[in-house]
């Protein structure tokens, strides 16, 4: 029992559930296949790298953030790393009505089990907070927003892709984002 509460490397981590829909876990395992890594492990890697993103903790605030006083702002700090600054302010103009966002209105069919460093837990809970959502809603809203994004397909394809024949594209077919193999 010397390694409970550890993720690979050693490091402490923290374990959680994400409940996505069939279509969601689909398009993950495309991707996780395209680059040799579990669903999990990508899944993880995804919710990770948008907790990181300081242009996604802003936008997913404005859209989502019901707590009028309590704010998130994400910086760098001297290792140019991303860290999380709470902001307790008096007077802010933002849209306080709470509206259900297209990826948090699906169905719950498939649970994944993913794995955080005790950093991103600490981020996942400061921004679920913020925008009062659990913490698993929000990891699941950040790995739809992510399978969705071709940006971070891309980024995560040049980095991890091992097997060019199953390089997967995000297209927009009907509204709907779906991934076809390319060339």
């Amino acid at each position: 029992m010397k390694d409970k509460g550890r993720c690979m490397g050693g490091k402490r981590c923290v374990r959680g559930n994400v409940y996505t829909s069939e279509y969601y876990e689909q398009k993950l395992k495309l991707l996780a296949n395209s680059c040799d890594l579990s669903a999990a492990a990508m899944g993880s890697l995804i919710v990770c790298k948008l907790l990181d993103s300081r242009n996604f903790v802003r936008k997913t605030q404005e859209s989502m953030n019901t707590i009028e006083h309590y704010w998130i702002t994400a910086d760098f700090d001297e290792n140019n790393r991303v860290i999380y600054k709470q902001e307790m302010v008096e007077h802010i103009e933002r849209k306080i009505i709470r509206h259900k966002n297209e990826y948090l209105d699906f169905p719950r069919e498939r649970q994944l089990k993913f794995s955080y460093r005790n950093e991103h837990d600490l981020k996942l809970s400061l921004l679920a907070r913020s925008c009062n959502l659990r913490k698993s809603e929000l990891a699941a809203l950040s790995l739809h927003y992510g399978l969705d994004s071709s940006e971070v397909v891309m980024y995560f394809q040049e980095r991890y892709n091992i097997h060019p024949h199953l390089w997967v594209a995000p297209v927009q077919i009907n509204g709907a984002v779906k991934y076809i193999f390319s060339p």
